[in-house]
């Protein structure tokens, strides 16, 4: 079975894809890691601007 985790921080989108066997390790297929420096897109109210939210729909997008 293949299984993906997607961790999205302050400052990476970070994407990890591993095979998996029961009684065995994971096993790495794929990463992948975009710098998008997210704190530079906040509102003074600290919310995620729009052009961000769009930005980041396209990073993760398969």
């Amino acid at each position: 079975m293949r299984l993906g985790v997607l961790d999205i921080g302050s400052n990476t989108v970070h994407m990890l894809a591993a095979d998996i066997h029961p009684g065995g390790r994971p096993l790495a297929t794929a990463s992948d890691r975009t710098v998008l420096r997210l704190m530079r897109y906040l509102t003074p109210e600290g919310a995620i601007t729009e052009s961000m939210v769009a930005r980041k729909a396209a990073t993760t997008r398969v």
